[in-house]
C-alpha cells in the first residue's frame, strides 16, 4: 500500500481546491498536501480551468518582470547596448567584477556558436590559442543557452542576449517559486510572497555582477516533478525531473553542487516527514531520474576532470577559506542589514546573505503549535527545512570556530569524498540555494498566519492589502529604494572597432592583441575585452580571460610583450602559427607607440589612429607547437635548453632599462619597465617554456628604510627567449606598488629557483597615497 491516498473537496463556487490530511506521522489522505490544521497546510490549489492557469500565470509573470525592472531600475532601460557599471555597484571591488562580465557574455556567445556550427569543438575555444579544451578553464555556462541561444541568434547581439537572460533570471525565479508553492496548495497570496523572497533575496542582487549563478528558476520547476514522481509514479514525471534538473545543474557548478545538497535536504525532510513510508518502486524511479541527469553532467565534466589532473584546475586546502573569507560566516551575516554595508559597515565574516527579520519571523510562525497534539508537521516544511539546513551547514566552509574550539563541519568530508569540492573558490556561493529552502518556509508561514487570522483574510480585498503591505517592509528591508544599479555601455554591432570588421573579412588565422598579457586588473579589463570582441570575428586568440589559465599562456604573452621585436615574432608564428596581430596604439605609452611604425616582418592589413591589423610577412613553420602545449614536466625549454640551475660562476649579466624611470607611483598600482639583459656567460639559462623548473625569470621586491624588504616577486615575469651568450633579450616586467606610502627603493634582477643572481638594478620610488 503506498503512502498516498487521494481525494477531492471542492470547497466555494468556482474554485477546485484540495487538502492533504496528515495523521499520525506522514499519513496522507487527500490530493494536494497538508492538514489545513498542520503547519504549512492550505485549503488552496492551483485552478484547474485551463484560462485561469494560463491567466494566473500571465499575471504573475508581468508582476515579477515588473518588481525586476523597478528594483534594479535603469539597469534593464537600454538592454541592448548597456550591462551593469560594476564600478558603481561594488566600489573598487568591481574592477574585478567588470571582467567577469565580459567573459560572461562571450562564454555563452561561444556556448551557442560552437553548439550550432561545431559541437565537438565546444571545449577547444577560441582563446588561450593554440591550447587545447580552453572553455574547461571555467564554467561552460550551457544551461543558460535556452534563453540566451534564441535571444542571440536572432538579434545577433550578445549583449541583449546576455541581458535578456539575466532580467529572466529573476523574473522566472519568481514564478517558477510562485509555481511550487501553489503546487503545494498555499494561496496565491502565500506563492507570491514565497516567489518574491526567492527571485530578489539581497543575496542574489549582491551577485548581479555574476549572472550565471543567478539562474536557479529550474529547481523549484524540479522539485514540482520530484514531487508528482513521489506520488504518482509517473514515468513522464520522472523524465521531466531529469531533464530540468540536468538543465540547472549546467547553469553553473556551484548552482550544480548547491542544487545537489539542497535537494537532499528536501529529500531528508521528505523522509522525516513520512517516517520513511513512501513507495519503494517511486523512490526508485526518482532515483533512476537523478541518475539519468547526472551521466550527461558528469560526460560533459570530463575536461574539467583533465585539466584539474594535469594541474591546470588547482584544488583548494581546508585553510584556503579561512584566509580568504569565502564562507558564508554564521547566522549574523543572514541578519545583517544590506543598509549596513551601503553605509559602509564591514561584515564580521564571510559574504552577505541576509534574509530579513519580517521574512525570518513569517516562517518562524510555523513553530507554533496551537493545533491538536497528534497533528505533525506536513512534509513540504519539513523538506524546506532540510534543504535550507542543509545548504546552510555546507555554506559555512570545512570548519567553524565555536568559543575558541574548531568544528570540523560536513564541507570537510566532501572535500575529500566528493571530485570537485575542493577546486570552488567561494563556498558562499551554495548559500543562494539556501533561500530555496528558506522561500518556502517564507510562503508556507506566510499561509499559516493568513488562516490563523480568521475567515476575514479570504477576502481578495484583505489579502491584496496584507500582500502590499508585507512586500512594502520587506522592500524597505531588504535596501531596495536606495539601491541604484546604473549601466555602462558595451560595444556591439555599428559600436565594434571597425579594424575587427576587417578581420571578420579575412581568411581565419590565430589572431594576438597587444598590448597584451599585462598583469593585474588592468591586464584582466583588457583580456576580457579582446575576449568578448572576439564574438564578432570568432578568430583564435592567443589572448585570453579565464578562471584558470592554460600554461602555454604564460610563454605567449611574455612573447606577444616583447613585440615588434623580430625574434618574438619569429617565435611566436613558430609555436602558435600567428596570422594577425591588432594593435590598440591608443593603449600604449608614446615611447611603446613609436616602435610601431615600421615593425620588421610585418605587412599592414589596416590603419587608423587607434588601431593597426598586421599580418607577418612570411610563413613560418609551426615546428615549436608541440613542445609549447606539452604540459607534462619537462628535462628542456621550448628550444631544447636543459632545464638545470644556472652555476654562480655563470650568472653573468649585464641589465639596464629602456626610457626613463618612473621615480614615484600611487599605493598599489603597476609600474611598466622594460629591461633588457644580454647574457655574459658561456651557457644558455633555460627560460622559455610552458612547464618546468628550475625556469629564469625577471622579478623586483620593494625595499623600505634600513633594508627590510616590504614586497617581493621572483617570478614577476617569464622572459621571452632562452637567453644566449652575448646576444641581448628585452622583456617587460610588470611590478606593483605597496599599499603602505613611503620611499622605497625599487630592486630589479633575475632569479632562478628562489635565489637572485647577483646582479641587479635599483631604483629610488616614491609610493604616494591616492588623493582624497
Amino acid at each position: 500500500m503506498s503512502l498516498w491516498h487521494f481525494g477531492r473537496v471542492r470547497i466555494g463556487f468556482g474554485k477546485l481546491l484540495a487538502q492533504l490530511r496528515i495523521r499520525g506521522f506522514g499519513r496522507a489522505e487527500d490530493a494536494e498536501l497538508a492538514d489545513p490544521a498542520a503547519p504549512g497546510g492550505s485549503v488552496h490549489s492551483l485552478a484547474k480551468e485551463p484560462f485561469g492557469k494560463v491567466a494566473e500565470g500571465l499575471a504573475v509573470l508581468f508582476f515579477y518582470a515588473s518588481a525586476t525592472f523597478a528594483i534594479t531600475y535603469p539597469l534593464f532601460l537600454n538592454p541592448a547596448t548597456t550591462v551593469l557599471d560594476a564600478i558603481h555597484a561594488y566600489g573598487s571591488a568591481g574592477a574585478l567584477v567588470v571582467p567577469d562580465i565580459y567573459f560572461t557574455m562571450w562564454v555563452m556567445a561561444w556556448g551557442w556558436h560552437a553548439l550550432t556550427s561545431a559541437p565537438s569543438s565546444l571545449f577547444d575555444a577560441n582563446i588561450f590559442a593554440p591550447a587545447p579544451r580552453t572553455l574547461a578553464g571555467s564554467e561552460h555556462m550551457l544551461g543558460h543557452l535556452p534563453i540566451f541561444g534564441p535571444f542571440f541568434a536572432l538579434s545577433g547581439n550578445p549583449v541583449l542576449a546576455y541581458q535578456a537572460n539575466l532580467f529572466l533570471s529573476f523574473t522566472l525565479c519568481g514564478c517558477a517559486m510562485y509555481a511550487l508553492l501553489r503546487h503545494w496548495g498555499t494561496s496565491r497570496f502565500a506563492a507570491l510572497l514565497a516567489g518574491f523572497i526567492y527571485a530578489f533575496a539581497p543575496v542574489r542582487l549582491h551577485m548581479i555582477g555574476h549572472a550565471h549563478l543567478l539562474a536557479t528558476q529550474y529547481l523549484p520547476v524540479a522539485v514540482i516533478f520530484l514531487d508528482r514522481t513521489l506520488r504518482h509514479g509517473r514515468v513522464r514525471s520522472a523524465v521531466a525531473f531529469a531533464a530540468v534538473l540536468l538543465l540547472q545543474m549546467l547553469c553553473s557548478y556551484y548552482t550544480a553542487y548547491a542544487t545537489v545538497i539542497a535537494l537532499a535536504g528536501y529529500v531528508a525532510g521528505v523522509a522525516w516527514a513520512t517516517r520513511l513510508r513512501l513507495s519503494w518502486r517511486n523512490l526508485g524511479l526518482a532515483s533512476a531520474a537523478a541518475l539519468a541527469a547526472a551521466v550527461p553532467f558528469v560526460a560533459i565534466s570530463i575536461p574539467y576532470v583533465q585539466l584539474k589532473t594535469s594541474g591546470i584546475i588547482p584544488q583548494y586546502q581546508e585553510g584556503f577559506w579561512s584566509l580568504t573569507g569565502t564562507s558564508a560566516g554564521l547566522w549574523r551575516n543572514y541578519l545583517y542589514p544590506p543598509g549596513l554595508i551601503r553605509q559602509g559597515w564591514r561584515l564580521p565574516h564571510g559574504a552577505p546573505i541576509y534574509v530579513g527579520i519580517l521574512p525570518l519571523l513569517t516562517a518562524l510562525a510555523l513553530a507554533v503549535r496551537s493545533c491538536p497534539r497528534a497533528t505533525r508537521y506536513s512534509w513540504p516544511v519539513t523538506a524546506c527545512l532540510g534543504s535550507a539546513l542543509a545548504c546552510y551547514v555546507i555554506s559555512l566552509g570545512p570548519k567553524i570556530l565555536v568559543a575558541g574550539v574548531t568544528v570540523p563541519l560536513p564541507y570537510a568530508l566532501a572535500l575529500r569524498l566528493v571530485p570537485g569540492f575542493d577546486s570552488m573558490r567561494v563556498v558562499s556561493r551554495i548559500g543562494l540555494l539556501f533561500m530555496f529552502g528558506f522561500a518556502g518556509l517564507v510562503g508556507l508561514g506566510a499561509e499559516r498566519v493568513m488562516r490563523k487570522l480568521g475567515p476575514k483574510m479570504e477576502r481578495p480585498q484583505y489579502r491584496v492589502a496584507a500582500a502590499a503591505v508585507f512586500l512594502a517592509l520587506v522592500a524597505v528591508e531588504y535596501d531596495f529604494p536606495w539601491r541604484r544599479y546604473l549601466a555602462q555601455t558595451v560595444p556591439t554591432a555599428q559600436g565594434v572597432p571597425e579594424v575587427y570588421q576587417v578581420l571578420r573579412r579575412l581568411p581565419p588565422a590565430p589572431l594576438v592583441e597587444i598590448p597584451g598579457g599585462t598583469p593585474g586588473i588592468i591586464g584582466s579589463r583588457q583580456e576580457s575585452e579582446y575576449v568578448f570582441l572576439s564574438i564578432f570575428h570568432w578568430r583564435p586568440l592567443l589572448n585570453g580571460y579565464s578562471g584558470y589559465r592554460p600554461p602555454s599562456y604564460l610563454v605567449t604573452m611574455a612573447l606577444a610583450r616583447a613585440l615588434p621585436e623580430h625574434r618574438a615574432l619569429e617565435l611566436l608564428q613558430r609555436t602558435t602559427g600567428l596570422g594577425y596581430l591588432v594593435v590598440h596604439l591608443d593603449r600604449l605609452p608614446p615611447g611603446k607607440r613609436a616602435q610601431w611604425n615600421n615593425p620588421p616582418g610585418m605587412r599592414v592589413l589596416y590603419r587608423s589612429n587607434n588601431a593597426l591589423l598586421l599580418t607577418p610577412e612570411h610563413e613560418s613553420p609551426t615546428d615549436l607547437l608541440p613542445a609549447l602545449l606539452d604540459f607534462h614536466p619537462r628535462e628542456t625549454t621550448i628550444l631544447g635548453t636543459p632545464i638545470q640551475p644556472v652555476s654562480a660562476d655563470q650568472q653573468q649579466v649585464d641589465l639596464r632599462l629602456n626610457g626613463s624611470p618612473p621615480t614615484s607611483v600611487f599605493t598599489g598600482l603597476p609600474l611598466d619597465l622594460e629591461v633588457v639583459l644580454t647574457n655574459r656567460s658561456t651557457t644558455t639559462w633555460p627560460a622559455l617554456a610552458s612547464v618546468g623548473e628550475p625556469l629564469v625569470y625577471l622579478g623586483y621586491r620593494f625595499v623600505g628604510p634600513g633594508g627590510r624588504v616590504i614586497q617581493e616577486v621572483q617570478n614577476a615575469a617569464r622572459l621571452p627567449d632562452d637567453p644566449r651568450p652575448g646576444v641581448p633579450v628585452r622583456a617587460t616586467l610588470t611590478a606593483f606598488a605597496p599599499q603602505t606610502p613611503g620611499d622605497f627603493h625599487l630592486v630589479v634582477g633575475l632569479s632562478q629557483g628562489g635565489k637572485w643572481f647577483p646582479t641587479l638594478i635599483e631604483l629610488p620610488i616614491s609610493v604616494k597615497p591616492w588623493p582624497k
